[in-house]
């Protein structure tokens, strides 16, 4: 009942062509948003990049925990050797 009610002439009276032309609040606030996002993401991983290459120490382990000095460098004694290989893994790598 209501789609024969709206033609094409009744439709288009009713619907705001220039809609998304208007400034609205809350688009402005959605671009300042996602500009200043992108900014940040920028921002840290430039901040991140200088670290590693100042003190290069970003990957490297840290001295032992107190508990773990005991086992040395044998890890094996307390930890699960893990066994999985690339190839059985990703079948498509090999």
């Amino acid at each position: 009942m209501l789609r024969e009610s709206l033609d094409q002439g009744r439709l288009a009276k009713r619907i705001e062509l220039d809609y998304f032309v208007k400034p609205h609040p809350w688009r402005r606030a959605m671009q300042l948003v996602v500009v200043l996002v992108a900014l940040a993401s920028q921002r840290s991983g430039l901040s991140i990049s200088l670290h590693v290459r100042q003190r290069g120490d970003v990957s490297r382990a840290g001295p032992f925990e107190p508990r773990h000095r005991m086992f040395g460098n044998d890890c094996m004694q307390c930890h699960v050797a893990w066994h999985e290989t690339p190839e059985r893994t990703l079948p498509a790598m090999s």
